[in-house]
C-alpha cells in the first residue's frame, strides 16, 4: 500500500476519524453503558440488594447467562464446511483442491478454533463487537485464529454495511 500523502497527515486524519467514531460510540450509542449492562445481566448482577425490604430473600436465577451459553455452544458446535474449488478442472488440480479442503476443515473444526468462536460470540453478544484476527505464524508455520478484544478495535460509524453482510472485502 502506497498512499501518496505524508506520514503526519495520514496519522492525523485517522486520529480524527478514531475521535468522532469514540464520541459518537459514547454520546450516540452509549456502548460503555450498555456493555456494563450486558454484562451485569450475563453475570447476574442486577439485583440492587439496597433496596429490598428486610424480609426479601434475593434469588438469582441468571437464565439470560443460561440460554447465552446455550445459544454460543449450538452455533460453535456447528462450524462451516470448507469447498476448495480447483482454478481448472484437471485431474491433478481437482485432487489437490480436496486435499487442501481436508487441511482447512481440519484446521477450522478443532477445539481450539471453536473455543476462539464461542468467546467471539460472547464479545459480540456482551460487547456488541467482535472480531477474530487471522494471521500466519512463521515459527508455527500454519495459520493461527486470535481473539481480538472489543476494546482494541472500532468500526467506523459512517461506513457503509452491505446487504450480504459486514466484512473487510465489502465494506468501506
Amino acid at each position: 500500500l502506497d498512499l501518496d500523502i505524508e506520514d503526519r497527515i495520514l496519522a492525523d486524519v485517522l486520529q480524527k476519524k478514531i475521535d468522532e467514531t469514540e464520541s459518537y460510540n459514547l454520546t450516540n450509542l452509549k456502548l460503555p453503558e450498555r456493555r456494563k449492562r450486558n454484562y451485569d445481566f450475563w453475570r447476574g448482577d442486577q439485583l440492587n440488594e439496597a433496596e429490598f425490604e428486610t424480609w426479601q430473600v434475593p434469588h438469582k436465577n441468571n437464565l439470560i447467562w443460561q440460554d447465552l451459553e446455550h445459544r454460543i455452544a449450538i452455533a460453535a458446535g456447528r462450524m462451516p464446511d470448507i469447498i476448495v474449488t480447483p482454478a481448472d478442472n484437471t485431474d491433478e488440480k481437482k485432487k489437490s483442491a480436496r486435499s487442501f479442503e481436508k487441511i482447512l476443515d481440519i484446521k477450522v473444526k478443532n477445539d481450539v478454533t471453536k473455543r476462539i468462536m464461542k468467546d467471539g460470540l460472547r464479545d459480540l453478544h456482551n460487547e456488541l463487537t467482535a472480531a477474530v484476527k487471522v494471521r500466519w505464524d512463521k515459527i508455527r508455520g500454519e495459520f493461527t485464529y486470535e481473539l481480538v478484544r472489543p476494546g482494541k478495535f472500532g468500526v467506523d460509524f459512517t461506513a457503509t454495511i452491505p446487504h450480504d453482510g459486514f466484512t473487510a472485502d465489502n465494506a468501506e
